[in-house]
């Protein structure tokens, strides 16, 4: 596992920590992170997950709905 791996590996379980504890900003601000590094290192399965904590982030602010631009 290269460096990017591993940082993306371990700022996922940083989120959700922080947004178990409601610190529902810092929790978006570390998925974001991993999912770009999820991104470049080909991750999908990573990605997803994130992508799908993510959305709970923003389901526990308020967002009921999520703009989705669908497939390319």
């Amino acid at each position: 596992m290269d460096n990017l791996q591993q940082k993306a590996t371990m700022l996922h379980p940083l989120a959700t920590l922080s947004a178990n504890r409601g610190q529902l900003e810092e929790a978006m601000l570390l998925y974001a992170e991993a999912i770009k590094l999820e991104e470049r290192t080909g991750n999908w399965e990573g990605k997803a997950a994130s992508l799908h904590q993510l959305a709970g982030v923003k389901a526990k602010q308020g967002y009921a709905r999520v703009e989705w631009g669908g497939l390319d």
